[in-house]
């Protein structure tokens, strides 16, 4: 058991030092800025002590600002600073996927998801993105609720609710129909369990 984490530790590792080398070009190179500029701004304002919908207005969820803005403010307002938000995201979003990924299927081609997101997002889109940030936020969630799945501790849930929550103040219809899947998933599980264990039975023959 012992070996097997130390191999998926050194597999991690060795997947998330790939990813920020292989997406290290496209994120030093600003050639598309889609959303990225209206980001960078909101969320240097938000390091200095502005507020969202009360000190500026923009249709992008708050949680962009946020995040990038929190970053801004422990680094510096930099921009080395949000390209490496953007490197981090996208080799963390990479390392979630073939965590959840091997969780099915433990053979070798469980890395193929997760390969093809590191060659098809960001370096297609290499600019700072809600989407970005709410697919990681999004995986988060889905993880954390596999480690309530696996491990039955019931400290997991509200903190999966939390992070479902983080995703929506990125993206508000991600997050609703995030927690909508989590919450069915849940009712599932319980009448999986239930079934398992004779007493769904008898409720409905009581």
């Amino acid at each position: 058991m012992a070996v097997n984490q130390g191999r998926g530790a050194v597999t991690g590792l060795l997947l998330v030092l790939g990813s920020a080398l292989y997406l290290y070009p496209f994120v030093r190179v600003l050639w598309r800025i889609g959303d990225e500029g209206t980001i960078v701004y909101g969320a240097q304002l938000v390091a200095a002590g502005a507020l969202p919908f009360r000190d500026f207005f923009e249709e992008i969820g708050p949680g962009s600002f946020y995040w990038l803005g929190l970053f801004f403010k422990v680094f510096g307002t930099h921009w080395p600073v949000a390209r490496g938000l953007l490197l981090v995201t996208g080799a963390a979003t990479v390392l979630l996927m073939y965590g959840l990924t091997r969780r099915l299927d433990r053979s070798r081609w469980a890395v193929l998801p997760a390969a093809f997101y590191l060659a098809l997002s960001i370096p297609v889109w290499p600019a700072l993105s809600h989407h970005w940030d709410s697919n990681l936020w999004a995986l988060l969630a889905v993880a954390v609720f596999c480690l309530w799945q696996d491990r039955g501790k019931r400290v997991y849930l509200p903190l999966t609710g939390v992070m479902a929550g983080i995703t929506a103040c990125f993206m508000q219809t991600k997050g609703l129909f995030l927690f909508l899947g989590l919450l069915a998933a849940l009712v599932i599980t319980d009448i999986k369990a239930r079934k398992e264990s004779g007493e769904f039975a008898r409720t409905w023959a009581s």
